[in-house]
Parts: C-alpha cells; structure tokens; sequence
C-alpha cells in the first residue's frame, strides 16, 4: 500500500493493482499484441490491436463518438480523407480522396454515376413512393420492350419491341 496525505493511493490486490487518483504516465502507454484496454464493470467497452489489425469493441447498447465541431475519417497519414461528418451540417462519404456523396440542407448530392448493385435489379422510387420531378440533361434510354407510361392510368406509352416502335394512347 502507498499512501498521500493520509489517503491509500495504491495497493496490490488479487486481481492487480487498485488506484485511486489519476494515473499520469510520462511517456506512452503500450500494450502488446491481443492486450485490450477494457472499461467498465462487465468490461463492455475494449480497444486493442491483434497483430494484424485494431478494434475498438463494445459489447453494450451503443457506442458514441463525440467531438466539438466535426468527426473525420482519414488514412494514417491523414492525406486523405474516408468520411467526414459536420455538426449541423453535411455527411460526407469519399472514393480515393475524392467526395461521392455529401448530405445538403436541401438533401443528397453525388458525384459520378449512381448505379443499382446489379443490372435490371432495383426500381428507382415505387408505387408508394414516387419522386416529385425528374429533371434530365440529355437522352433517357429504355431497352427494348421497356415501357415510357405516362399519365396517372399509363393512358400514354411509347416502346420499341427491338424491331418496331409504338405510341398508345
């Protein structure tokens, strides 16, 4: 046991040691390989490294990460960027070091194609969800037998079956 001031700071126990105070080391902390940092009771929250890659791990309800004005993702070096996210303001996902998708007060931007994750595979929007306007710059393209309906009961198309076109009304 070491005591300050008539107050038990340190004592071996079974299980280690116990303090009480602050533990302020003059120089780093380091752990070895698979050795966790574990916080609370249950040790719910733990950070470590296995050798190969690091984990921060939490075996309770949720984890936060909280910071003053804005949460970056980077490389090591901090040359470039992953992810940033702005308090009261955009979401920010990157490619390469170049911005994606970034969140508006008007809502989402993209830069480069959007693609579904599989040809002919997802619907843009659905029967419950319809988008308001669809502004377009150039040409919209429909594979053969693919139906342009216009109108609440579809009462226009136009289609190409690959080897004549139509306009139903």
């Amino acid at each position: 046991e070491l005591y300050y001031d008539n107050s038990k700071k340190f004592e071996t126990t079974s299980y280690g040691v116990a303090v009480d105070g602050t533990i302020a080391p003059t120089n780093h902390v380091n752990l070895l390989d698979s050795k966790k940092a574990q916080f609370g009771t249950g040790y719910d929250l733990q950070i470590y490294h296995d050798g190969s890659s690091s984990y921060i791990l939490d075996n309770s309800a949720q984890l936060y990460i909280r910071a003053n004005a804005a949460i970056k993702f980077q490389n090591e070096d901090g040359g470039e960027d992953i992810a940033k996210f702005h308090e009261n303001g955009s979401c920010e996902l990157y490619y390469d070091n170049s911005k994606k998708v970034e969140t508006q007060s008007w809502g989402t931007s993209f830069t480069g194609n959007v693609s579904p994750s599989a040809n002919n595979s997802h619907d843009l929007g659905a029967s419950g969800a319809k988008w308001q306007d669809l502004w377009i710059g150039n040409d919209i393209y429909v594979a053969d037998s693919g139906i342009l309906k216009i109108g609440t009961g579809s009462d226009l198309q136009i289609y190409h079956d690959g080897s004549s076109s139509y306009i139903r009304d």
